[in-house]
C-alpha cells in the first residue's frame, strides 16, 4: 500500500474513523445563524452578608453566609443526533426533532459559604480568629464542559446517536478554613 492510504489492517483504522465521525459531528453544529456561545451560563449571582453582635454573651462574634448561583450553561448542540431510520433499521437519519440550535446544558447548581470570626484580646493586642466552610452544602455532582455523541439508550447495536454532556469536573469539596489574624 502507499504512504498515507489506510487499509483495513491499518493500526490506525479507528483512530481514523473516529477522528473523521468526529469531525462530522462538530460539522453538523456549523449554523449561519446565531446560536448561544458555548460556556455561556445564563444567568449568575452572588450574595454574601455578615453580622457582627455589638452586646450580650455574644459580643464580638461575627457571623456571615453567602451564596453562589450559577445558572444553566451553554455546553454543546444537538446537530449530530441521529434516529434509526424507519426504512432501513440498519442505518440512521438525522434526528427531525433537534438541530444545531437545540443547546446541551450543563445544569444550575449554587455554592453556600459559612464565616465565622471572633476577636480575643491577648494583653494589649488582639487576635482575630475566622472560619470559613466553603461548598457548605458539599455540592459533589460533576460540572459539564463539553457534549459528545453515544449510542441511543446505551444500545450498541442501533445506528443512532444522541448528544449527551461529557468531559466534567468537580468543585471542591467541602472544606474548612481557619485563620488568626494579629494587627500591630
Amino acid at each position: 500500500a502507499k504512504a498515507g492510504v489506510t487499509t483495513a489492517n491499518s493500526p490506525d483504522l479507528t483512530n481514523t474513523v473516529n477522528a473523521w465521525n468526529s469531525l462530522q459531528a462538530n460539522r453538523a453544529n456549523w449554523v449561519s445563524g446565531t446560536q448561544l456561545l458555548n460556556r455561556l451560563t445564563k444567568y449568575t449571582a452572588n450574595v454574601y452578608t455578615d453580622y457582627r453582635f455589638s452586646r450580650g454573651k455574644l459580643n464580638g462574634l461575627r457571623v456571615g453566609y453567602g451564596m453562589q448561583f450559577r445558572g444553566p450553561q451553554v455546553i454543546g448542540y444537538r446537530g449530530a443526533d441521529t434516529i434509526v431510520n424507519p426504512a432501513n433499521p440498519a442505518t440512521a437519519i438525522d434526528d427531525p426533532n433537534a438541530d444545531a440550535y437545540s443547546v446541551v446544558w450543563q445544569k444550575a447548581y449554587f455554592l453556600g459559604t459559612a464565616t465565622f470570626g471572633y476577636p480575643v484580646k491577648i494583653g494589649r493586642h488582639k487576635l482575630d480568629f475566622n472560619l470559613s466552610i466553603t461548598n457548605l452544602f458539599n455540592y459533589d455532582l460533576p460540572l459539564y464542559n463539553t457534549a459528545g455523541l453515544r449510542a441511543a439508550n446505551g444500545d450498541l447495536a442501533s445506528p443512532a446517536r444522541v448528544s449527551y454532556p461529557r468531559y466534567f469536573s468537580y468543585t471542591t469539596p467541602r472544606s474548612f478554613r481557619l485563620s488568626a489574624t494579629k494587627t500591630f
